[in-house]
């Protein structure tokens, strides 16, 4: 498995999701369409077939879809893949042996670690946003209960919680909190 495809699933898992699209990916992780469609779905170059996680992860299985978009005062049809992810299925996977593979032009330093830090507190009222590194999205867990705001955007609906860190977040700002730690761990 590819640093990157480790990532994915990483993110996949932190998100929470049951259901995902390609684009939903996309958004969180930074990263091109082409980019997340190969990682989920793998592909072929000169001849040789790349696997993706769908052959790699027995978690993650894939449904077609319509989707009818009725918005604009027409009806609209289109094709999209969804993504389903088990998240019991990924533990059981995940506490088995994994080989890493180095992505092709990669150096043999591992990448750095996530770094937990501390949280001294978040200060909606002034504006001020956590610096990178401050929150760890290890300690955040999604929740179905009603939170209030964001605490530190101020305006997303809270559906994250660090009891560790006494705050709790917007699906955005753990977007962007996932982001950061996927850049540390070298996620182009």
């Amino acid at each position: 498995m590819t640093r990157n495809e480790a990532a994915a699933l990483a993110t996949i898992a932190r998100m929470g999701w049951e259901t995902f699209t390609i684009r939903m990916l996309q958004q969180v992780a930074r990263l091109s369409y082409h980019q997340v469609r190969r990682i989920l779905q793998g592909y072929t170059a000169k001849g040789t077939v790349y696997c993706g996680l769908l052959e790699k992860c027995p978690a993650i299985s894939v449904v077609d879809a319509t989707v009818i978009d009725e918005s604009a005062g027409t009806t609209v049809r289109r094709h999209e893949s969804h993504f389903q992810f088990d998240t019991e299925r990924y533990r059981e996977w995940t506490a088995e042996l994994a080989v890493w593979l180095e992505d092709e032009g990669e150096g043999e330093d591992p990448p750095p670690p996530l770094d937990s830090g501390c949280n001294t507190g978040v200060n909606v009222a002034n504006g001020v946003r956590p610096l990178p590194g401050v929150l760890d999205p290890r300690t955040f867990g999604r929740v179905k209960i009603e939170l209030g705001r964001c605490d530190v955007c101020g305006t997303g609906k809270a559906v994250y919680r660090s009891r560790e860190a006494g705050v709790n977040i917007c699906e955005a700002c753990y977007a962007r909190l996932v982001r950061e730690g996927n850049a540390k761990e070298g996620v182009r």
